[in-house]
């Protein structure tokens, strides 16, 4: 069994999608966090991206309220409750 090292076939990918002002800030934070490899630095950055959005998203959901309407019949008519939940 062969061993690939995976990180230098996926280095260039990520860089398709960065405009120049990203790819620089990338690069800078890779020099100063001493990561050699861009796909490593690349796999860190998306995952602290994604958990920041998590928790930005988790601080700015609204709450969640549900309107429950129950309908009922009576002799007279019907009439119409609505509860929040």
């Amino acid at each position: 069994m062969t061993y690939k090292n995976w990180d230098k076939v996926r280095d260039n990918r990520l860089h398709v999608y960065l405009n120049q002002h990203e790819l620089d800030t990338f690069l800078e934070a890779m020099r100063l966090r001493d990561l050699d490899q861009k796909s490593t630095a690349a796999r860190t950055m998306l995952i602290e991206q994604a958990q920041a959005i998590i928790v930005d998203s988790r601080k700015h959901r609204p709450a969640q309220t549900k309107t429950q309407t129950v309908k009922y019949q009576l002799p007279s008519g019907f009439f119409t409750v609505l509860t929040k939940m």
